[in-house]
């Protein structure tokens, strides 16, 4: 099969994939209003290197911060990496399916830092050092040595979204786009004006939602309208997005598909069909533009940029039609639909207090028999909370359709069942609390609502200690499948474990190894951290220590007949 009808063969199933994705975002805002809630399982965890390296925070103190490296499993020769450095939404964002397989059928690796370490990247020179020092130790680590000079795509959450933008200000002839979320974007900075830009924006952001009136839920279209002024003049070729109901901490599924599916776009869209060389130009009149302030009943509708009109022709820019018109069909819903708050009770049915933050705290929960699950309460709010400047006191309905489900946002813990949750310990290695959310799709009536929670998930410090015994792990030869664990606690209580590095998951006591990149350099790495949370109720054990073990996959060798 010769060049040509491979890549006319690729770049169908491509569009495949992507009217595959358009289909499932158009059924499921047709279904909103009706549907039970489904939070799609969504976390990948691996990552197979990870570089850690100095840097001096924002109050001088000398710090470290690990680069963690995803590479495509079957990827050969990496295009580009997407960058996102730890804020809230970071580690779902990397650790996202959806996002994944975007990456894989684009060769784009994913580096993802933690801690975070220059949030606004406001002093450039010194920020990209940190983060080129991290990338070259990663290519000589990993054996693909193209990481280092290899253009970005940067993601950034909230503050981040600093970085995001003023990376792109500094070196725009190495960013592939921008990819801002819930953050404010910048219009007056000078460099970065011709790298695109998609910006997801939260519909009922949770920052000081104590002041805000709960009453009203006409949102302010004030994006489109910036965007549109702004493209006046500039042309720039910004992306946009407002889903109903939709927050300031929480990535939602229908989100993750949309920068899914940017990423399929923007990659082709700038990066030379053989890969290196310069940044392709976008072509402004390639794109497709649409008019999304939904309040305007004379909106201009989704049509190709080169033919549009001068109304329409400074509205939001998509690379194509797909996109495009997905954007505009999971904007045009109904705005005004009445407020329903979902909740998480507190240990003794108390409703919690909102904080300046947006998040609902104070919940401390305490874990069943085995001192790690969890079983948490939600209700909808039937007033709003006295502490509210506006409507204090004021009665709130809500759906009957449906039901509140929990979902994962950040931290140690998952979600075990339709109520319940797990502690866990992850690669960050620490205990503090952890961040989950409800939500509800609403219906004809009542908007679709996300409300987030910090849950205070502690080790056990009480009661009697406990010892874990991990022995030493030795080198596996590449092509193993899988390996069982063997920690042992003198509490006589089933010990857990995470991979730090590697490429391998754990699933109860058996660790899998996953599929080694094709150009990875051996010996690879893999650590992996035992640890037991012990028991808050009786008899009750206390946290254990955590205890990593590291060995090393080697090359497997072939042998003669």
């Amino acid at each position: 099969m010769n060049s040509a009808i491979i890549k006319t063969v690729s770049m169908r199933l491509v569009q495949i994939a992507s009217f595959v994705v358009l289909a499932i975002l158009l059924v499921a805002a047709a279904a909103a209003a009706t549907s039970e809630p489904v939070v799609r399982e969504t976390r990948c965890p691996e990552f197979q290197f990870m570089a850690s390296v100095p840097f001096t925070d924002a109050q001088g103190k000398p710090k470290l911060t690990t680069a963690h490296l995803w590479i495509p499993e079957k990827c050969r020769i990496i295009r580009g990496i997407v960058l996102a450095q730890q804020n809230v939404a970071e580690q779902g964002f990397s650790e996202n399916a959806a996002i994944r397989q975007a990456c894989r059928e684009t060769d784009m690796a994913i580096v993802w830092f933690y801690p975070g370490f220059a949030p606004t990247f406001s002093n450039a020179d010194q920020d990209g050092a940190v983060m080129q020092k991290a990338l070259d130790e990663l290519a000589g680590i990993s054996g693909y040595e193209e990481i280092a000079t290899v253009p970005w795509l940067p993601f950034g959450h909230s503050t981040t979204g600093g970085f995001v933008q003023n990376l792109a200000n500094w070196k725009p002839d190495r960013c592939i786009a921008q990819i801002v979320f819930k953050s404010h974007v910048d219009l007056t900075l000078p460099n970065n004006r011709q790298v695109p830009l998609f910006e997801l924006a939260g519909n009922f952001t949770e920052w000081n939602q104590q002041k805000k009136d709960w009453t009203c839920n006409t949102p302010n279209f004030w994006g489109p309208a910036a965007i549109g002024k702004d493209r006046a003049t500039t042309q720039r070729p910004m992306s946009y997005l407002l889903e109903c109901g939709s927050s300031h901490f929480v990535m939602t599924d229908t989100e993750a598909d949309m920068i899914a599916m940017y990423i399929r776009k923007v990659v082709p869209a700038r990066l030379p069909a053989g890969g290196g060389g310069i940044l392709k130009p976008v072509d402004i009149d390639s794109g497709w533009v649409v008019d999304l302030d939904m309040t305007n009943p004379k909106r201009s509708p989704a049509q190709p940029a080169k033919s549009a009109t001068d109304n329409a022709r400074n509205g939001v820019w998509f690379f194509d039609e797909e996109m495009a018109k997905a954007v505009e069909t999971l904007m045009s819903v109904n705005w005004t639909r009445k407020t329903q708050i979902p909740v998480i009770l507190g240990n003794d049915g108390s409703i919690p207090a909102v904080q300046d933050s947006g998040l609902f705290t104070g919940i401390t929960p305490v874990a069943g028999e085995d001192g790690v699950t969890i079983t948490l309460k939600t209700t909808f709010l039937d007033r709003i909370p006295a502490n509210f400047t506006t409507g204090a006191g004021q009665e709130l309905g809500h759906s009957n359709k449906g039901k509140i489900q929990i979902a994962w946002l950040g931290g140690n813990a998952v979600v075990a069942g339709p109520d319940t949750i797990r502690m866990i310990v992850d690669r960050r290695r620490t205990i503090y609390s952890s961040m989950i959310y409800v939500r509800h799709p609403g219906d004809d009536e009542y908007r679709p609502s996300i409300q987030p929670f910090g849950v205070g998930l502690l080790s056990h410090k009480t009661g009697k200690p406990q010892t874990i015994t991990f022995p030493e792990i030795p080198d596996q030869t590449a092509g193993t499948t899988q390996l069982e664990l063997k920690a042992v606690s003198d509490a006589g209580l089933p010990v857990e474990y995470c991979v730090i590095v590697g490429p391998a998951r754990v699933s109860g006591k058996t660790l899998t190894f996953t599929d080694i990149p094709p150009r990875s350099r051996f010996p690879i790495k893999v650590t992996i951290l035992a640890y037991q949370y012990g028991r808050s109720i009786e008899p009750a054990v206390q946290s254990a220590g955590w205890v990593e073990r590291s060995f090393m996959l080697t090359p497997c060798v072939a042998t003669s007949p």
